[in-house]
């Protein structure tokens, strides 16, 4: 028989796959996010320049939640504030005109285990 599990350290991730290209992708918390048990995580970054701005790509060792990127620099995330799972990897878009060779120094990783 297995254990009580601590609701505070479960997700449940349910994904919408056709062809094996996700469609959709939603996290399941059984506790808010104020109450669940989030370590700080290890969130590694490669960051490559492109003709339309720049492409990070992340993973964590950890569950990241709702990570936020933020830049000095004038432009647009094809997508921010999102969950990261661990062993996951995940390439952000960051589009700009706007050059800067420390940008990949310059740029913010936030999780909600940052807050606290």
């Amino acid at each position: 028989m297995i254990g009580k599990m601590d609701m505070k350290e479960v997700v449940f991730t349910a994904e919408l796959k056709l062809g094996g290209r996700i469609l959709s992708r939603n996290n399941l918390y059984f506790e808010p996010v104020k109450d669940l048990h989030l370590e700080k995580p290890a969130i590694t970054k490669t960051v490559k320049p492109g003709k339309d701005g720049y492409s990070i790509t992340l993973t964590t060792d950890k569950l990241a939640k709702n990570v936020f990127l933020s830049s000095d620099l004038k432009g647009a995330f094809s997508d921010n504030y999102f969950d990261l799972l661990p062993g996951e990897t995940r390439t952000v878009n960051f589009i700009t005109t706007a050059r800067n060779p420390a940008f990949a120094d310059k740029l913010k990783i936030m999780t909600i285990a940052d807050t606290y």
